[in-house]
């Protein structure tokens, strides 16, 4: 399926901590259009139906931990203008809300997460596919400062899940799929330059009465 007229998609890839939503953060607030930053992380599965590493740990990094076809579907149904309910996920609880977001269509929709472009279903409804990377020391920091802070997990939880679940899905998932980026760019640089790339995408699209500076 082609992407829809309605909304300009842009899908943001990357390994944890490699600065894909500080590059979503910065669109958001450089971009003087209606956006909506759609986290991958809503469509994680409840814990009780995470697969298992070979240990038994929950597995939470890899395709078979999300709900990837319902988060396609949402995508088609923003890009053809309708409001629409997206999950929202608890990761205190390790499940979905009963509740659910109302969102009416964006000019721009920004899809971001470890899964964004690991999926190829996913990838066929961006208009533009950005890659974000970022060395694995400094990312492996942020993941373990992000995991003491947000969710207050202990060192000994955080090492065992990096070494058994997150290393390994990123190896074989979700770094071999920046390579169908459109654009790949470093994590620890200026987004200015993407910025100013996407504005004349974004023209290309909507026009330039639409594309304010």
């Amino acid at each position: 399926m082609k992407p829809g007229d309605q909304t300009f998609t842009i899908g943001i890839g990357g390994a944890t901590g490699a600065g894909k939503s500080s590059l979503a953060t910065q669109l958001m607030k450089q971009l003087d259009l209606p956006i909506y930053h759609l986290c991958t992380d809503r469509y994680l599965r409840d814990f009780t139906n995470l697969p298992k590493t070979t240990t038994g740990l929950p597995e939470m990094d890899q395709p078979e931990s999300f709900h990837l076809n319902e988060l396609a579907g949402h995508i088609r149904q923003l890009q053809r203008g309708e409001v629409t309910y997206l999950p929202i996920y608890d990761h205190h609880t390790h499940q979905r809300s009963p509740m659910s977001e109302g969102v009416n269509a964006p000019k721009v929709l920004i899809v971001e997460g470890i899964m964004a472009l690991v999926d190829s279903a996913l990838r066929d409804l961006y208009h533009l596919k950005i890659a974000v990377e970022t060395d694995a020391r400094i990312r492996m920091i942020r993941r373990v400062q992000t995991d003491v802070n947000e969710r207050e997990l202990f060192l000994d939880q955080i090492k065992r899940r990096l070494v058994e679940s997150v290393i390994p899905a990123e190896e074989a998932w979700v770094l071999p799929a920046n390579q169908f980026a459109d654009i790949r760019v470093t994590g620890s640089q200026s987004f200015a330059p993407i910025i100013e790339e996407l504005r004349d995408h974004l023209t290309a699209f909507f026009g330039q009465a639409t594309v304010p500076e």
